[in-house]
């Protein structure tokens, strides 16, 4: 994040710097106010990405089970893990529905498409330094 921030900044420097050379505070002017508009509008995509990352229920429970060895966790060990086991079911339910999941008996375990899901978003977790909960 702040990487993206910083390099914002020094590309409305550089522009501004750029037009500023020209001479023109016409161009001066406009090179601000483009070079905010563009951090604006990175600001508004990038957020809520790493939102979905950084908070989703479905990431941390890919993530949950991706890290044991065998994949399979019980549904009284996640209910025991999250807050709403309504909440848990609906989103297990979806999961499975979409093949991140599958069940094997009473337990959930994590299919060849949830783990590629789990190691695309942990592993933008660690470079982002969200660390176990965020």
């Amino acid at each position: 994040m702040v990487a993206l921030l910083v390099s914002c900044i020094g590309l409305a420097v550089l522009t501004t710097t750029v037009v500023a050379y020209t001479n023109s505070l016409d161009g001066v002017v406009l090179s601000a106010f483009s070079s905010v508009v563009t951090m604006a509008s990175l600001w508004v995509f990038y957020m809520p990405f790493y939102y979905v990352i950084a908070t989703s229920l479905s990431v941390r429970t890919l993530l949950t089970l991706a890290s044991r060895g065998d994949g399979v966790l019980p549904l009284e060990q996640l209910e025991a893990l999250f807050a709403s086991s309504t909440m848990l079911e609906a989103r297990l339910t979806t999961m499975v529905a979409y093949r991140n999941l599958a069940v094997r008996g009473s337990a959930f375990t994590v299919t060849t498409k949830g783990r590629v899901t789990a190691t695309v978003f942990g592993g933008l977790k660690r470079l982002w330094r969200l660390g176990p909960g965020g």
